[in-house]
């Protein structure tokens, strides 16, 4: 925790080049998959599965299964080796250990849970008992509206770096980050993505636009949205951030926008049901074992009834950032919305079971 607290002491504002890299089309692999299906024993407890599996996140030895309750605000422990459910691990809304609307979290080796929230940085056992507090970013150090993170930093598995987008008044966010050992505070715009302006929905009082993340992989922070296929990749050692933009065969590689930009509010339903007619790219998994990256396209078809399966492709990206293959899915009977990487295994959460069950996809790449 001394690295936190030094962090504290000292901080600087360094901004670091970035450099563009032209679309790449991708590389065609033999492929094929099978998956099989793994129900996890709940025992006497209840899976509060109305909202899915909430901030999912592995164990440093990948045998434990992380995700929030947020009915009872708590984590919920699983032990992906006896596919069982381990513990319940309580949270405070607020006070020492409050973790108010955002927050972030690392499953530490001991079995403790370090939180990372805009008011402090805390840990606690898995019974829910304070072991640490520090203050934060915000309470501690004076920073700038615009160097803020929006809606809060992450923190890497690590401890080393605290990392997120910065709050924006003007609709251009940046990536900001600070490695702990040397407490140097850096932030780099993300300009390449500023075409994504033109995709938002304007209602007067509310602008509605997509998600954009940022997500720590192999020291790398990666920053991506689901407007289109492209990110930006920050290797942490040389502090170098590249944008990476593909032009992929199967599938758009952006949104095209035809839809209404503005309108009331009593027109948003009508707008979102055009909207979700467009291509939308979902989150960027890590496979440590195969060193490759996976995501998740798809796109509603034509008179697709409600929770109906959607055309859905998988892109698959090499450990420097090439797009070396697309496959799609669309034929499978579930559709991908959940998904985690573990031990060279693609797990998809089965969001149609009121168990807590997934798809474990194996790929064989030729």
């Amino acid at each position: 925790m001394n690295r936190i607290l030094l962090f504290f002491v000292l901080i600087a504002i360094v901004a670091c080049e970035e450099n563009v890299r032209k679309a790449e089309n991708p590389i065609t692999l033999e492929f094929e998959f099978s998956y099989d299906t793994v129900t996890i024993n709940s025992g006497e407890h209840l899976f509060n599965l109305g909202h899915g599996i909430p901030k999912v996140k592995l164990s440093q030895d990948e045998q434990y299964l992380y995700f929030f309750d947020d009915y009872n605000l708590a984590l919920d422990k699983i032990d992906l080796e006896k596919k069982e459910f381990v513990l319940t691990i309580p949270f405070e809304k607020e006070g020492p250990k409050g973790i108010g609307a955002t927050f972030d979290y690392i499953p530490e080796e001991n079995g403790n849970i370090q939180l990372l929230t805009p008011k402090r940085l805390f840990s606690i056992d898995e019974k829910g008992v304070l072991n640490s507090n520090f203050p934060s970013y915000h309470s501690i150090f004076e920073m700038g509206f615009e160097s803020r993170f929006f809606e809060g930093a992450r923190i890497s598995p690590d401890s080393q770096f605290l990392f997120g987008l910065t709050t924006s008044t003007n609709g251009n966010q940046s990536l900001a980050w600070v490695n702990l050992k040397d407490t140097v505070f850096h932030v780099s715009p993300l300009d390449s993505m500023a075409y994504r302006k033109s995709l938002e929905i304007d209602l007067g009082r509310l602008t509605i636009s997509g998600m954009q993340e940022a997500e720590y992989f192999d020291h790398h922070i990666l920053v991506y949205h689901d407007d289109g296929i492209d990110f930006y990749a920050l290797d942490l050692n040389s502090k170098s951030l590249e944008f990476h933009d593909f032009e992929p065969t199967k599938v758009p590689k952006r949104k095209d926008g035809k839809y209404p930009k503005s309108g009331s509010t009593a027109d948003l339903t009508k707008i979102l049901e055009m909207e979700g007619l467009e291509i939308n790219y979902s989150r960027i998994v890590y496979d440590s074992s195969y060193k490759r990256y996976y995501r998740i396209a798809s796109k509603k078809r034509e008179n697709q009834v409600r929770a109906g399966i959607p055309n859905q492709f998988l892109l698959v990206f090499s450990d420097d950032f090439k797009l070396i293959h697309e496959e799609d899915l669309s034929n499978l009977p579930f559709s991908i919305t959940t998904y985690f990487v573990r031990e060279g295994k693609f797990w998809v959460f089965n969001k149609e079971t009121e168990e807590l069950e997934f798809f474990v996809f194996d790929f064989n790449f030729n």
